[in-house]
């Protein structure tokens, strides 16, 4: 943020909607680290592997959410990211007659 600040030479702030996608990635990322710390654990003491798998497989789960989060934010002049599965599917339904937008309705 600071960096693009000062390439526009504008002080930019993140908005309502941004900062609580960050804030939600931060604590998904604060989990993952939790985690992976228990795993670690877990890895060196008695190495149960229904512990451990569940908690690799919760470690990937939180790990796809700070992603999600962080897709949701607007950075520079890239677009905000689109899920590939969803466009795909809106482009096989539609294909070239896809309706207008709706404003406002």
């Amino acid at each position: 943020m600071a960096r693009e600040s000062a390439r526009r030479g504008l002080p930019l702030r993140w908005d309502e909607r941004e900062a609580h996608h960050i804030d939600a990635a931060v604590r998904a990322a604060d989990h993952v680290a939790k985690l992976q710390r228990l795993l670690n654990a877990e890895l060196r003491g008695e190495k149960r592997a229904s512990i451990a798998a569940k908690m690799m497989a919760e470690i990937r789960l939180q790990d796809q959410v700070v992603a999600d989060h962080l897709a949701r934010i607007q950075i520079g002049d890239l677009p905000v990211a689109k899920s590939p599965q969803h466009r795909d599917a809106a482009q096989q339904r539609w294909g070239e007659n896809r309706p207008p937008k709706r404003r406002g309705a």
